[in-house]
């Protein structure tokens, strides 16, 4: 068998399980399938054992057909299985070795010609092969399923069952390809495959043993909102031995995941409390936990100390009485303290104890894994948009920061002219490549970085980082490349969120988290970027139940200490990326914590980026990707995207891209004026934002949007306002020179403040408001409808406005080709006309359900992820659409949702029957000769009578014999 089918299989069952285990061992523990019979190994037993094997998994036989007696039939006891039999016109039995040429021919008897997947399930429904027993295949959908399946395998790669079923079916005759669906779906393989998949399937309601070796119930330890986690564990301090050695020799089956101090074991096969007690004498294991949401937290031995009603003495012999030692003030902080226990599960008893008592408060030092704030781009584009835009690539004019005409007045150095140094952005990230050509000019020393950082570059180290600081402080004006926010300002750099790989991959303390603020305040950052945070869901699905643990003190005390420490007392602004789940940001307390700038995302279109995530604590939005076009910026050196210079990407993104573009204006406004405090800086940032979208931002009387926040940054009359108060006291005292009729840049401008104008600012609306319309690609004064009124002839009302077409605006005089955009450009009625998104898999894109057309049976389709979806009541309905369809409850750009409100969407969800089909696909373009000893292996593995299965020793033995 190719080894790329095996590593098929074995990603089967991942995905199902993210580890596999043993479904049912027997009742001593021992693993064997039976108390009383051998374990399989990788031969088949002898004897009876294996007759009675096969004789229960004969294909086409699932109901058990037995004689009057009882006993099983003698005619399905071979391998060819009963419906081959009962169609031999002969009358005789199968041959004895059907196995030897196979029912379904030889492959070099193949013709070569082939016909396609469409005409081979034709041909095979036209002669009657298909929804019969012998066949498995239930119709002609399922057939053309399969066979572009076998083609482009969702995991696993591509075989040749395909190209194989496609020539077979190529032959005239109908008896000839009579067993042609076997390539696709051989009923020789299906129970063996639905064996491994059923188990797999069931192991997900089964505890795993990877935390056997602790000794102590971890449920009754665990901290608040977590749980025990039971298919994986972390790893401290791996340099000490080989790890992929010291499992092969235990024989524990389990997947390393990360790198450096803390690691992550997760079970993927038979873990047994022996083996891991061995393991537990060989590497430093941690008390491993889940919370709700699935995220991974391990326990450490350090414990921070909070006195609730305690004196001093009694704190101290408190802490002598539980054994503490190593006590030592918490340096940021003024009231906590660090205390070690003897071993982590000590501390988790400890804090179990001393909480219940009330005099102090305890908190573990937890390890926890972040995850980077950046969403998926799907379009390259060479221009930076977000500083500048011009309406290229159907992004939709002044949608930006007003960065470019902030540089007349401020590039990041605080006072050129008496060589004072530039304003510092701390980045605390995945590390960055401190020797990028737009990046090494302007790199001070970095906060614990490793002395082979570049090495580590291949195994993901700073790729996020590298592209987080390009944003924020690009070099500028030095030929080559891009161009940050703050051309001028410095940059310092941490790794602390990752040992080697990318951002989340390995753990780090609450008090490493802590110590690195601390570090970037006392080292001069004026601002602090944080593309990270706690990992989110997924931003199209509805997730009411979405919730993260309370923050540790010791980082609100680190979020404290830099407010009122850094920068020699003014405050050290710390910057987070709101998040891209699409989620309430409350539940996010790291980027809602009070003295934290929050930052969601606006696409090119003017628009909330759908991902980005929203609430009452969103301070400001910034440009991003989520519309049609992504961010350019800075890549570690030869990991980037752009066709001519693998240095640069063109697809960053996410909120992890608009949080940066915020610190950069912060440092455009401290060099401006550095004298302004941490307050000072967030409300300038907040009273010069540019109110957008006023159609669904939903602002309210204070001006805020739990959308936009304060709305999106303005870097302009931020920068004004920090030079002159009292010459700039509000926006609209100092509008950026696009956004006023004075002194135009822009030759699109049209100030005559009419409806249907185009406009960059509600100031340049006589009334109503200046509003971005993706559909037609512009942002035009719109007015509110009158009472008793109606919109004028080629308008359409919209939330109490009149929306304006593009004829209107006068788009359609000489209209352009039609592109991908989900605008009707040629104005012939149809949104993006014929085949123009084909090169994206998609009939067409959208900005808004107005976008989306009606089925042709009548059924309503909504706007999701650009994409249209029908709407739904089961998944049934959405199946006839597309097999991978569910019915879900969606979540749209503005996170509103209807509770009965359902859509087809199509999910990442595995079900047993895809399982075996894909088992079966895999295996098809063996040889008979193969399949038969992978369908030997699992009979003789599997007790079918007792419903007992042993997944590890079926998955791995019968791997082992093929490889």
């Amino acid at each position: 068998m190719r080894k790329c089918c095996i590593d098929s299989l074995m990603i089967i069952a991942l995905m199902l399980t993210l580890a596999l285990s043993a479904c049912a061992t027997s009742d001593d523990g021992s693993g064997d399938i039976d108390g009383d019979t051998e374990s399989s190994d990788s031969d088949a037993p002898d004897g009876d054992a294996e007759d009675e094997a096969d004789m229960e998994l004969l294909p086409g036989d699932e109901d058990g057909d037995t004689t009057e007696n009882g006993e099983a039939e003698e005619e399905s006891t071979d391998n060819c299985g009963n419906s081959v039999c009962d169609e031999d016109e002969s009358g005789e039995t199968c041959p004895e070795d059907c196995w030897q040429d196979g029912r379904r021919g030889s492959v070099d008897d193949l013709p070569e010609e082939s016909v396609t997947c469409e005409e081979g399930c034709q041909k095979m429904l036209d002669c009657g092969h298909l929804g019969v027993q012998y066949s498995l295949i239930e119709d002609y959908s399922h057939c053309v399923s399969l066979c572009a399946s076998a083609d482009n395998l969702p995991i696993g790669g591509k075989n040749s069952s395909d190209d194989y079923f496609r020539r077979c079916t190529s032959q005239d005759d109908c008896e000839t390809i009579k067993f042609c669906g076997d390539w696709l779906k051989d009923p020789r393989l299906t129970l063996s495959c639905s064996a491994v998949c059923t188990c797999v399937a069931e192991y997900l309601s089964e505890d795993q043993s990877a935390q056997a070796w602790l000794g102590a119930d971890l449920d009754l330890l665990a901290p608040p909102h977590y749980k025990a986690a039971r298919d994986v564990v972390v790893l401290r301090n791996l340099s000490s031995i080989d790890i992929p050695q010291t499992l092969n020799e235990l024989g524990i089956s389990a997947e390393l995941e990360g790198k450096g101090v803390y690691a992550r074991l997760r079970a993927s096969g038979l873990t047994t409390p022996e083996a891991m007690h061995k393991l537990a004498d060989n590497v430093e294991l941690l008390p491993t936990f889940k919370d709700a949401n699935g995220r991974i937290v391990a326990s450490t031995e350090r414990l921070v100390i909070t006195p609730v009603r305690a004196s001093k003495s009694t704190i101290e012999s408190r802490l002598a009485a539980y054994g503490l030692k190593s006590v030592k003030p918490v340096k940021w902080s003024k009231t906590r303290w660090f205390a070690d226990a003897a071993t982590p599960v000590e501390a988790l008893k400890i804090a179990k104890a001393m909480n219940f008592g009330g005099e102090m408060k305890a908190e573990l030092n937890m390890v926890r894994y972040y995850a980077p704030m950046y969403a998926p781009n799907d379009e390259y584009y060479s221009q930076q948009w977000h500083l500048k835009n011009d309406g290229l690539n159907d992004s939709i004019a002044n949608v930006d920061g007003r960065v470019w005409q902030a540089w007349a007045f401020s590039t990041g150095i605080t006072d050129e002219a008496h060589g004072s140094a530039p304003v510092e952005i701390g980045i605390f990230d995945d590390g960055c490549d401190l020797k990028h050509p737009d990046l090494i000019n302007k790199m001070q020393e970095p906060i614990e970085f490793p002395e082979d950082w570049e090495s580590r570059m291949e195994d993901l180290f700073g790729w996020h980082g590298s592209s987080v600081a390009g944003v924020a402080a690009a070099q500028g004006n030095n030929e080559i490349g891009v161009t940050g926010v703050c051309p001028d300002c410095t940059l310092r750099c941490s790794q602390a969120l990752s040992e080697t790989g990318s951002l989340g991959s390995s753990g780090i303390t609450d008090e490493d988290v802590g110590r690195r603020f601390q570090a970037f305040a006392d080292q001069g950052s004026a601002v602090i970027n944080n593309s990270w945070g706690p990992a989110g869901g997924d931003p199209y699905i509805w997730d009411d139940d979405y919730t993260i643990p309370a923050m540790p003190s010791v980082i609100t005390d680190a979020f404290d200490y830099c407010e009122t420490n850094g920068r020699g007392g003014k405050g050290t602004l710390i910057v987070f990326a709101a998040g891209n789940g699409n989620q309430p940001l409350s539940a996010n307390e790291y980027a809602a914590y009070v003295t934290n700038v929050a930052v969601g995302a606006v696409d090119d279109q003017g628009l909330k980026s759908i991902y980005s995530t929203y609430g009452l604590q969103l301070d400001i939005s910034a440009p991003s990707n989520g519309g049609l076009n992504g961010i350019v910026t800075t890549a570690a050196r030869g990991y980037g995207d752009m066709p001519d210079d693998e240095n640069y990407t063109r697809t960053f993104g996410g909120t992890s891209s608009a949080a940066p573009f915020v610190s950069g204006v912060i440092g455009l406004v401290i060099a401006a004026n550095p004298e302004l405090t941490a307050a000072d800086v967030r409300d300038i940032l907040k009273r010069s934002a540019r109110k957008i979208d006023i159609l669904g931002g939903q602002y309210d009387t204070e001006g805020h949007s739990i959308y936009y926040g304060y709305g999106l940054v303005d870097a302009y009359v931020a920068v004004k306002m920090a030079l002159d108060p009292t010459a700039c006291p509000d926006r609209e005292s100092c509008l950026a020179p696009n956004d006023t009729c004075n002194d135009m840049p822009d030759k699109q401008m049209n100030c005559d403040q009419l409806p249907g104008n185009t406009c960059s600012d509600n100031s340049q609306c006589a009334s109503g408001v200046c509003q971005s319309l993706p559909a037609v690609g512009l942002s035009v004064c719109i007015e509110p409808l009158q009472e008793g009124m109606d919109c004028p002839e080629g308008y359409t009302e919209f939330s109490g406005y009149c929306i304006p077409g593009r004829e209107i605006c006068g788009l359609c005089e000489t209209p352009p080709d039609e592109t991908c955009n989900g605008r009707d450009d040629n104005c012939d009625g149809i949104i993006d006309g014929a085949d123009v998104c084909a090169e994206k898999n998609i009939t067409q894109m959208c900005h808004s359900d107005a976008d989306c057309p009606a089925l042709e049976d009548g059924t309503l389709t909504h706007c999701l992820a650009r994409s249209c979806h029908p709407e739904c009541r089961t998944t049934d309905e959405c199946k006839a659409y597309n097999e991978e369809y569910e019915c879900m409850q969606p979540a749209y750009r503005y996170g509103a949702v209807e509770p009965d409100h359902k859509v087809c969407m199509k999910t990442s969800t595995i079900s047993e029957e895809e399982c075996s089909d894909w088992c079966n696909l895999m295996l098809c373009d063996e040889s008979d000769a193969k399949m038969k000893e992978i369908i030997e292996c699992v009979e003789a593995a599997i007790d079918f009578e007792k419903e007992q299965v042993d997944c590890v020793r079926i998955y791995m033995n019968c791997l082992d014999l093929i490889m």
